[in-house]
C-alpha cells in the first residue's frame, strides 16, 4: 500500500498532507456562509445613509451576488485544486505585478516606481521560493521512497 498522494506534480507523504487537506476544506468550506452572516450583522447595526434593498430587487440583488460573488470564488477554487502547487504560487506571485499595470492601463492612479519595485521583488522572491521548496520536495522523495521500501520489508510489493 503506498502511502503518498500525489498534489499536482509534487508528492507529499500523506502524513504531512491529509490533514492539511482536510483543514483547507472545512476552512474553506465556511468562508463564504461566515461572509454572509458577518455582513448581514453588519448591516443590521451600520448607521449608514444607504437604503436596505428593496424587496422587489431582492431576487436580483441575489442573483448578481451569485453571479460576481460566489462563482468566481468557485471558478478559483476549482482552478487551484487542478493546476499544479507551483503554477498556483506564481499566479499568486505574479498578480501584484500584473493589478499594477491594470491599473496604469485604467490611468485614474498615479503610477509610481516604488509600488512596481516592491511587487516585481515581492514576485521574484516568491516565485524562487516555490522553486526553492519543490527542488527539496524532489530531492527528498527519493529518500522517503527508500525509508518506505526498508520499512516495508523486502517482500513488500
Amino acid at each position: 500500500m503506498d502511502l503518498v498522494f500525489e498534489i499536482g506534480t509534487e508528492e507529499l507523504p500523506a502524513s504531512f498532507q491529509k490533514p492539511a487537506v482536510e483543514f483547507m476544506a472545512s476552512e474553506i468550506a465556511l468562508r463564504f456562509p461566515g461572509a454572509v452572516i458577518l455582513a448581514t450583522v453588519l448591516a443590521a447595526v451600520s448607521r449608514s445613509d444607504l437604503p436596505a434593498v428593496p424587496s422587489t430587487n431582492a431576487l436580483v440583488f441575489v442573483m448578481m451576488a451569485l453571479l460576481l460573488i460566489v462563482f468566481p470564488i468557485y471558478v478559483n477554487q476549482v482552478g487551484i485544486a487542478l493546476a499544479s502547487p507551483l503554477t498556483v504560487r506564481v499566479v499568486l506571485a505574479a498578480g501584484p505585478v500584473l493589478l499594477f499595470f491594470l491599473q496604469l492601463i485604467e490611468g485614474r492612479l498615479a503610477s509610481s516606481p516604488y509600488s512596481l519595485a516592491a511587487a516585481v521583488f515581492y514576485a521574484v522572491f516568491a516565485i524562487a521560493a516555490a522553486l526553492a521548496r519543490r527542488h527539496a520536495i524532489r530531492s527528498a522523495l527519493p529518500a522517503t521512497r527508500l525509508m518506505k521500501r526498508a520499512i516495508a520489508g523486502p517482500h513488500a510489493s
